[in-house]
């Protein structure tokens, strides 16, 4: 099994992983990891208890003695029926989300049966062993405990279940590692195996790891697949595109549930810290950000100086040491959908992208790429409008519909080829509808949505989306086109850019024309990150304006120290 939480439920996948009993014997860091959470269990002050005074040390003791009860047929099959209708509220709650009042209630119920049922069990005979209930029958129990229980109590028993992890009496797979994972994050850890999902605004989003670098060793120790092959399997499980959290998720059951353990936890001490960090270099590190000015219409927003901002930092002020006006030369990658619907206007394309070309500044430099299912690079970096022009009438092509692919390519041409002291962004025109979208993983991109959201919020490029509208009244593509849009404006959102729509192709001049007004009203203000921690992770971002408080502005949310 494999779990995995939404909001307060929880995504259920459908792989049975084990470890033989010799592996388990090698699964020495798992045991380091599991430490913190058992001293978290014992320091916790629940307000209900699960366990009756005195029961949770005669558990322990039982498990550790290693007794070998008789075969309980009745209730295993219990176990097992109680899971699997479980498993299904569970999912249908998760999808119909909390706006279903009978979903909910159904939930609720179900939820508060199985923990009184399981409290039962505890209380009355003790930790159903494998010899009596078989390893499926234990599965279900700890699905039910890590999926039903409320968070205190799940604290409560932990130190039995640790116990009968040691023991050989639970299996080292993907089940008990979302358990793990749960409560590291209600007790404001991050997760170790990638196993906790919550939905937050159309995204399932990957809670924070501790880590990443090392979440693939851990999920090998326990027999899991490589955690961007899960990522995937959620994405098609549950219809919705993944990112990963950059910060703890407000509001979620890790915020939530934080002060019901020992707020002061250490840190978990394990294997993993014995490598080096990566650290920030202070001398050197420099941080530029892009703030936009979309659809600018006071005049005065072209005549703004350096006094006139003010950044911050994780909410704490910063010293603006560089700044540059709107009118530094940009870098644009103009990347062209030529799939689909698409295809057959090409001439409307060639004619629209002239106009482009025609209307951007003379030291802007501008690449053209057209995509399918592969990039074309129909124009290098060219600030000549002539050398451009003529080489526009080479757009061609036709085929699948690989966007974030083409994204990616972009990304790199100017990470590769764009002039120090320039800006970059990127112009899409495409309906966003990337065949990974049909949550079919053979013929989508082969970059993950989440991993080009980590490269956008790794580059300095601002992305400038123009949403061609080609959905048609095909009922069945109108999540896909929803979906389009939403990961769309998520791009231009955390990359500082602007989203733009155009009903048609024919819409496209005037909608370049606000691309390029607004590409026109940018300013780059550059500060030194203040790093107290030496660690390397993400910071937040904000930047104001006071001298013109109603002024509009974009800007990226954050960035990683590098």
């Amino acid at each position: 099994m494999s779990v995995a939480s939404v909001k307060t439920y929880g995504l259920l996948g459908h792989a049975k992983l084990s470890l033989e009993n010799g592996a388990r014997n090698s699964c020495v860091i798992t045991f380091i990891f599991l430490a913190f959470v058992l001293a978290a269990a014992l320091s916790v002050s629940a307000q209900e208890k699960c366990l009756q005074p005195g029961n949770l040390a005669l558990i322990r003791k039982q498990i550790t003695a290693g007794e070998k009860p008789e075969e309980n047929l009745k209730l295993r099959d219990e176990l097992l029926t109680a899971g699997k209708e479980f498993a299904v509220i569970n999912r249908k709650a998760t999808i119909n989300s909390r706006d279903d009042n009978k979903v909910e209630e159904e939930y609720r119920a179900s939820q508060n049966a199985n923990t009184s049922r399981i409290c039962s069990i505890l209380n009355s005979t003790g930790w159903p062993a494998r010899s009596a209930i078989g390893a499926e029958g234990v599965d279900s129990f700890l699905f039910l405990i890590s999926k039903a229980m409320p968070i205190s109590m799940q604290l409560e028993i932990y130190p039995a279940v640790a116990d009968a992890f040691r023991k050989g009496e639970i299996d080292a797979g993907e089940l008990m590692a979302g358990y793990v994972d749960r409560l590291r994050l209600a007790v404001g850890q991050k997760q170790l195996f990638g196993t906790q999902v919550y939905v937050r605004g159309g995204f399932l989003v990957m809670a924070p790891i501790d880590r990443p670098s090392k979440v693939d060793d851990r999920r090998r120790e326990f027999k899991m697949q490589p955690i961007r092959n899960y990522e995937r399997f959620l994405e098609i499980s549950y219809r919705m595109p993944l990112i990963r959290a950059v910060m703890e998720p407000v509001g979620s059951d890790a915020a939530n549930l934080a002060n019901t353990a020992n707020a002061s936890l250490t840190s978990l001490a394990s294997a993993d810290d014995a490598e080096e960090k990566p650290v920030v270099n202070i001398e050197t590190a420099f941080v530029s950000v892009d703030v936009v000015i979309p659809d600018a219409v006071d005049q005065n927003a072209a005549l703004l100086e350096k006094s006139d901002f003010r950044v911050f930092e994780d909410d704490k002020p910063v010293e603006v040491l560089s700044f540059s006006k709107a009118q530094t030369p940009f870098d644009i990658v103009l990347l062209l959908d030529l799939s689909g619907s698409t295809a057959d206007q090409v001439g409307l394309i060639r004619k629209t992208t002239k106009r482009f070309v025609e209307m951007k500044r003379p030291n802007d430099r501008v690449a053209v790429v057209s995509f399918h299912d592969t990039q074309t690079v129909v124009s290098e970096l060219e600030s000549n409008k002539e050398v451009l022009l003529e080489r526009i009438k080479k757009i061609e092509g036709r085929g699948a519909s690989r966007i974030w692919d083409a994204l990616n390519f972009g990304l790199g041409m100017l990470d590769k080829n764009s002039e120090k002291g320039r800006r970059k962004a990127i112009v899409l025109m495409s309906d966003g509808a990337d065949n990974s979208l049909t949550y079919y993983s053979r013929i989508g991109s082969r970059i993950g949505f989440a991993d080009l959201v980590e490269q956008v919020q790794r580059s300095s490029a601002a992305i400038f989306p123009i949403y061609l509208d080609t959905e048609g009244k095909d009922p069945g593509a109108k999540k896909v086109y929803a979906d389009a849009r939403l990961t769309l404006n998520y791009l231009a959102d955390q990359s500082a850019g602007n989203m733009y729509y155009a009903k048609k192709i024919d819409d496209l001049s005037t909608v370049y024309d606000r691309v390029l007004k607004d590409v026109g009203t940018v300013y780059s203000l550059g500060f030194s990150p203040d790093d107290e921690t030496g660690e390397s992770k993400w910071r937040t971002l904000r930047v104001e304006i006071p001298s013109h408080p109603g002024l509009k502005i974009k800007y990226r949310p954050g960035y990683f120290v590098k």
